[in-house]
């Protein structure tokens, strides 16, 4: 009988034990709920001008031609004629600076979609392969600050537009009494 007690008394230790311990966030529990969240799944070049209001029409005085088209302000000069041959747009003129540009059905995929007619969207052009978490920071018992680095699998026209494939990041995940999660 005292060894049955026995054995009882120290199972509940070790479930204290257990429990006290799962209060922290792990690397790989902090690993999970951020591929879960999919924020860092895509690689993102932004402010892509390409619907409503960033339709240019342009009048060339010395050609006497008139153009309707896109601008990319985001994108390094020297990369449009890297896309044009690609296949992704098509350079229609030259502008003091950039070009103008209409795009070709190959690059849609790429455009995270955007049903908004705000006159920007973003241009995927890395995936998500793989996270790292590079540390944990205690800020309290309920709230955490995560830094981790996200490798990205470059797209052809990523290749093309960044040489950047690994990306650091840091968010705050916060304690609730279903567990942890990411903060807004």
């Amino acid at each position: 009988m005292k060894t049955l007690k026995n054995v009882v008394i120290i199972m509940a230790i070790i479930q204290l034990v257990i429990c006290g311990c799962s209060n922290s966030l792990s690397r790989s529990k902090a690993r999970k709920i951020i591929i879960e969240s999919s924020n860092y799944k895509y690689l993102i070049l932004s402010d892509i001008w390409t619907d409503c209001i960033s339709n240019y029409d342009f009048y060339d005085f010395k050609t006497g031609k008139k153009y309707y088209g896109y601008i990319l302000p985001s994108i390094p000069k020297e990369s449009y004629k890297l896309i044009e041959n690609a296949g992704y747009i098509k350079i229609l003129t030259k502008l003091r600076d950039g070009y103008l540009i209409d795009f070709t059905n190959k690059i849609e995929p790429y455009f995270l979609q955007n049903n908004n007619c705000n006159s920007k969207k973003s241009l995927i052009i890395g995936e998500q392969q793989e996270i790292d978490i590079t540390g944990i920071k205690e800020m309290d018992e309920k709230v955490v600050t995560v830094d981790f680095i996200v490798h990205y699998k470059l797209s052809e026209i990523g290749a093309i537009l960044s040489s950047v494939s690994n990306k650091n990041y840091s968010v705050t995940f916060q304690k609730y009494d279903d567990g942890w999660r990411l903060r807004n």
